[in-house]
């Protein structure tokens, strides 16, 4: 049943539209503008004009009482006169002015397709190198969201004008193209364009984003499994960052430098690390920084055998995510909720999980979380005996981690791909998988997973009677998970080490001393 209330709104338009379009072309016309100087003398004045794009970073966005009424009165200043003076300004350079300031608005408060369609109208209204800082701003919104065609389209309408633009407007671009590599996981293409990008960032003397461009070099390096390099990277971003004050990057830096420790092993380091950037998140009220804070420790909680907090942490980052609107860090929040899920025993729920997370890889274009997520369902069909099934996940894991230049995860699959063989009795094409998995966790200093896989070879070994080559190779590993392994990896190894002695009908191999 209709409410009086409602009657009332309904016939209120009505009648509204009917009196504005009883005016004269002219008359609404002016009407716009009074519209426009009564709403800024009731919103604090006209805010002041920013900084050029070119210059102007995230945070040096200043708010203004106006801002969360700034698209109407763009749309004021375009339906206004254009001969009408608004204290020595015009019509169509207040428009632009309101344009700016709803899409940077929108865009501080997760409105992401609003700051979009806002940035590219100011791109209409602008030229040059303004022009093209408006489409790389509507990009990296895109990007943000996971809409990549939509941000490629956006970096192509910046391409445009590149010839004879500033070489810092070209680094911008240079780097949002990069972004968008990394992003989904393109790694060499993304390393490409970020070196030709710092070149002339160094070149200018930009340090801030020489330390953003370094930081981004830093993520690379450790996807590609070049570890001291990462490291280093990664600590001479953070110092750059630290030198000329940038809080929000550095929050960024310490996440990154958390991931690098855990994914070396190094708990106590990650952990101080992500604890920074949550608590540097928190005090900023950046809530799209606090979400990535939280996945990283819910990963960081699984890898110590946390799971229940592991669990919580996920759930609150998937909260984080779908409220900034980031498709993306859903996608990942998705899939680490899903490994929790499968190391709790919860194998269907899992399974489901793993699957409602590749379809967001899918949709955004993650090709390396595309990647990683099939490697983790296939060990999730293994325990489930879909061995078939298994081999051509993992098959289509390896393929997508060499394809990206994934390092790391390549090293992974050839692991696990070496793990299905083994059960199915393959155990030829299983040692040959094993060595060259071993022979690239070294190379990429990834030390648990080349732990958890000399303990693996080493069950092979004794399944083949060779007791020497097994005990070599359990020592190794075992020494290797005790520094850098998950007490889930060691305990999952014990026991296939129990259960291989068992078959084979020799003793178990000892624990290594302390």
């Amino acid at each position: 049943m209709t409410s009086a209330e409602t009657v009332y709104l309904f016939r209120h338009a009505l009648l509204r539209d009917a009196a504005y379009q009883l005016q004269l072309p002219r008359d609404r016309a002016r009407l716009h503008g009074l519209a426009l100087e009564v709403m800024e003398q009731i919103c604090g004045g006209r805010p002041p004009v920013p900084p050029p794009l070119e210059d102007a970073g995230r945070e040096r966005f200043a708010p203004h009482p106006s801002d969360a009424f700034a698209e109407a009165l763009a749309e004021h200043a375009q339906r206004a006169p254009e001969e009408m003076d608004f204290r020595g300004v015009s019509a169509a350079s207040l428009r632009k002015l309101y344009l700016r300031r709803a899409a940077e608005h929108a865009a501080k408060f997760f409105q992401g397709e609003a700051s979009e369609r806002l940035w590219r109208q100011h791109a209409a209204l602008a030229s040059g190198v303004e022009k093209g800082e408006s489409f790389l701003r509507a990009a990296d919104v895109a990007r943000e969201r996971g809409d990549r065609k939509r941000a490629q389209a956006d970096i192509q309408e910046a391409m445009t004008l590149a010839p004879g633009a500033s070489q810092r407007f070209v680094a911008h671009m240079l780097g949002a193209q990069a972004a968008l590599y990394l992003e989904v996981g393109w790694f060499t293409k993304a390393e490409s364009f970020y070196t030709r990008s710092l070149k002339i960032q160094r070149a200018a003397g930009d340090r801030r984003e020489e330390g953003a461009t370094l930081a981004n070099l830093g993520v690379v390096a450790r996807q590609q499994g070049r570890a001291q390099e990462a490291e280093r990277l990664l600590g001479e971003a953070l110092s750059i960052q630290r030198e000329i004050g940038n809080r929000e990057a550095e929050c960024t830096l310490l996440g990154n430098l958390g991931a690098y420790y855990a994914q070396m092993g190094r708990t106590e380091e990650a952990a101080q690390a992500i604890d920074s950037a949550l608590a540097s998140a928190r005090s900023r009220g950046d809530r799209r920084a606090e979400g990535v804070s939280l996945g990283l420790l819910a990963a960081l909680h699984g890898q110590r055998g946390n799971l229940k907090e592991a669990a919580s942490a996920c759930r609150q980052a998937i909260a984080f995510d779908i409220e900034v609107g980031s498709r993306p860090g859903q996608g990942i929040a998705l899939q680490n909720l899903a490994t929790v899920e499968y190391l709790e025993g919860n194998l269907e729920r899992a399974k489901a999980t793993y699957l409602q997370a590749l379809e967001i890889h899918r949709e955004v274009g993650n090709r390396a979380s595309e990647g990683t997520t099939l490697g983790n369902l296939s060990q999730l069909l293994k325990s489930l005996g879909l061995l078939d099934d298994a081999v051509r996940c993992c098959e289509e894991a390896l393929a997508i981690s060499r394809q990206v230049g994934d390092r790391r995860h390549e090293g992974i699959s050839l692991g696990n791909l070496a793990g299905l063989h083994q059960k199915s009795g393959k155990l030829d094409d299983a040692e040959r998988l094993f060595r060259m998995a071993i022979e690239l966790h070294r190379k990429n200093s990834n030390r648990g997973f080349e732990g958890s896989h000399l303990c693996d070879l080493a069950c092979l070994f004794v399944a083949r009677g060779r007791e020497a080559e097994a005990r070599e190779a359990w020592i190794q590993g075992r020494l290797l998970l005790r520094q850098a392994g998950t007490p889930v990896e060691r305990e999952r190894t014990q026991a296939a080490m129990r259960a291989g002695c068992g078959e084979a009908g020799v003793s178990p191999l000892e624990e290594p001393p302390e």
